[in-house]
């Protein structure tokens, strides 16, 4: 057993390990954090190899979600309180949010200090009642110590294997069979059962009847991502980007970089080939062929007779 955990504890440690950020980030913390209240969740774009996981098997950006609980000093739920003060012991004017993290389970942490670098966004829950929102609280809080769901990322797997080779009924009996783990939880499923507690929607299930009067069902918490959040029309985005109103409405003199860098991603950035104008900006049709043609044969290198053969030739004479 020593053994076994050795090895899961490795493997942990290195999917969780986040590389350094490149640059400055997308929004702009200062401003989140004036405006941010208690209930709001907060959408993180993690930079770690479990983060891509998750952000290429939900089709997404993001790749975390928390719940935001304000200061410790602010809360006025008793119960509440309580339950914070025994999982956090730091300064008690910080801003805080309860998560559920991958290598120590559902915990307080300092907003600031975990994603003051991080690309995130706010969504807050349109017209949800003060009581509601302190249930909602209290019922995550409830959560605080709880283990981290691995059974999550093994549903996540399914998604990106083929259907042939895992039969899609064994993803789905696994869903149905883990929703009874409740000692376990991961961030997004936890905190999308916390606002079904109070019948708060996030995207269910819309039926008609016979007799004509729409039905709603609560979909299974278990398959809500952090994206459902960012999607879902009963909650409101809010941005903060780094560039306020007043400097986009100028936005021909914006700081952009004079030789013309195009970025992949960050630090994957690269100068065009450019044809006629260079501040036209239009990429090279040379380029393009060079890059698509190269792609093309490297690809079928790979897996023969799996992908088209291009033409790039003009047939200038055909009529």
């Amino acid at each position: 057993m020593k053994i076994n955990n050795w090895i899961a504890d490795g493997l942990i440690r290195w999917l969780i390990k986040e590389r350094e950020a490149f640059g400055i980030p997308l929004c702009n913390f200062r401003r989140i954090r004036s405006v941010i209240k208690p209930g709001d969740v907060v959408l993180v774009e993690g930079r770690s190899k479990a983060s891509r996981l998750i952000k290429l098997a939900t089709h997404s950006s993001w790749s975390h979600a928390a719940l935001c609980i304000g200061s410790l000093d602010k809360i006025t739920d008793l119960a509440t309180r309580r339950l914070v003060s025994q999982h956090y012991d730091g300064p008690p004017h910080r801003l805080l949010v309860i998560e559920a993290m991958m290598d120590r389970g559902v915990v307080v942490s300092d907003m600031q200090k975990e994603y003051g670098q991080h690309h995130i966004r706010i969504c807050r829950p349109s017209g949800l009642s003060e009581d509601d929102n302190t249930r909602v609280i209290r019922f995550v809080a409830n959560h605080l110590g709880c283990q981290y769901d691995f059974r999550y990322l093994v549903d996540l797997f399914r998604f990106l294997v083929p259907f042939n080779l895992i039969p899609l009924r064994w993803g789905t009996k696994l869903h149905w069979h883990y929703t009874r783990e409740r000692h376990k939880a991961v961030c997004s499923s936890m905190l999308a059962r916390a606002f079904m507690t109070v019948s708060f929607p996030i995207i269910p299930v819309l039926e008609q009847n016979s007799d004509g009067n729409l039905v709603m069902y609560r979909r299974n918490f278990r398959t809500m991502a952090p994206r459902d959040f960012d999607v879902s029309p009963y909650f409101d985005i809010i941005k903060y980007p780094l560039l306020n109103d007043n400097d986009v409405s100028d936005y021909h003199n914006l700081p952009w970089d004079s030789q013309g860098r195009v970025c992949n991603a960050d630090g994957d950035c690269f100068v065009p080939e450019r044809e006629g104008d260079v501040s036209g900006g239009t990429l090279g049709w040379g380029a393009a062929r060079n890059s698509l043609g190269t792609m093309t044969n490297k690809l079928s290198n790979v897996v023969p007779h799996s992908f088209p053969t291009f033409n790039w030739r003009r047939d200038e004479n055909k009529q």
